[in-house]
């Protein structure tokens, strides 16, 4: 049997963008598939490498993501989260810059961008020689497209996530919007659906552990030749970490199932064993870390910024000593303790590792879009 022929299970996911009929149909063509193309281009950016584009289905893009190809089952969600803040900050940002009055352009804040994902079985085949996914479970994720969520719930933009997508990913289903939907020829299928404004909104918020981090007593900045979704893997996985770090590093807490405020990782440098928590999350931009040792916090905060084919990430840290006598000294300790652990050595060795790790990954892409 051919290898594309060959039964996978991986998660398969939708992002549709929403309003695109009446959009086409009140809109001048010629501007109004520019804006759409350049959107679809941006999802499709965005969604990449976590997921593998299919294909392209009008207003739609249809990915997959191979189940072994997926070490931390929270990537999935990251990936579409921050898909979404990047196309709305693109429509803002045409919408603001726009000196065009054509109804295309004018109407461009009326477009919106849901994601529907299912975890399921797929084999890959060329379809009058294209590469295409077949498969009952391929059809379950299309038929999804079609849902009663916005009328029941009023949502323009959200994700929808089946039960066996749900159940893969270990999200709790507490805080999610459970409904069921019915198909034709199909067994009822339970969802659980969340607002991506309302996470947007989070994502977008004020960033107040700036006010905290104040004037960093440590200060790093690094570049490395990977995309966004690599470099923060090999950032936040803990299984990447302990190559990185050299500790070893485990998900104490999830919240809701997920890493995100709050959550916390347990890290164990020979006997010094620490605790660090969460305290700022916004996939592939920024995230924040109080490390807590026995002298006291430590804050790191991370800023993730793309550039170009790269990334460039700065590191600031902040000491918060428990004994007040020492407050006056905490940048020298700082400093003292940098050098100590090694922290230039580990983001060296950071940087080496996604690189290496996406020029593996770029080799399995092409032999994955040749088949």
């Amino acid at each position: 049997m051919a290898e594309q022929s060959v039964a996978r299970q991986g998660y398969l996911l939708l992002a549709d963008i929403s309003g695109y009929t009446s959009y086409l149909a009140a809109a001048e063509l010629d501007h109004a598939h520019e804006v759409v193309s350049d959107l679809l281009e941006l999802i499709t950016a965005r969604l990449s490498p976590v997921y593998l584009i299919a294909k392209l289905e009008g207003d739609a893009v249809f990915a997959y993501a191979p189940a072994e190809s997926v070490s931390r089952p929270e990537q999935i969600l990251e990936a579409v989260e921050a898909t979404y803040v990047a196309f709305r900050n693109r429509l803002e940002a045409a919408n603001r810059r726009t000196t065009c009055s054509c109804k295309a352009c004018r109407s461009i804040p009326a477009l919106d961008l849901k994601f529907v994902v299912h975890f399921g079985t797929y084999v890959r085949r060329r379809i009058a020689g294209a590469p295409d996914l077949v498969g009952s479970d391929v059809n379950i994720v299309h038929r999804l497209l079609k849902n009663s969520i916005g009328r029941v719930t009023g949502w323009n933009a959200y994700v929808l996530l089946s039960d066996s997508a749900r159940t893969q990913i270990n999200i709790e289903p507490s805080g999610l919007h459970q409904g069921t939907e019915e198909y034709e020829h199909l067994e009822r299928i339970t969802t659980y659906a969340f607002d991506l404004h309302r996470r947007y909104a989070e994502i977008s918020s004020e960033r107040r552990i700036l006010q905290k981090l104040g004037e960093p007593d440590f200060r790093y900045t690094i570049s490395v030749k990977a995309p966004l979704p690599v470099v923060w893997e090999w950032l936040n996985d803990p299984v990447k970490r302990k190559i990185t770090d050299k500790a070893d590093v485990s998900i104490e807490k999830r919240v809701g199932g997920r890493i995100k405020e709050g959550a916390t990782f347990h890290c164990a440098h020979g006997e010094n064993v620490s605790v660090e928590e969460v305290v700022e999350w916004k996939p592939y931009s920024s995230f924040a870390l109080e490390h807590r040792e026995s002298f006291g916090t430590i804050l790191f905060v991370h800023d993730l910024i793309q550039e170009g084919d790269g990334v460039r990430v700065e590191l600031r840290a902040k000491m918060f000593p428990r004994l007040r006598f020492l407050k006056p000294f905490a940048r020298m300790l700082m400093k003292i303790g940098a050098k100590r652990l090694g922290f230039e050595e580990q983001l060296e060795r950071f940087r080496t590792s996604a690189e290496i790790d996406w020029e593996h990954r770029s080799e399995e892409l092409v032999d994955v879009s040749t088949q």
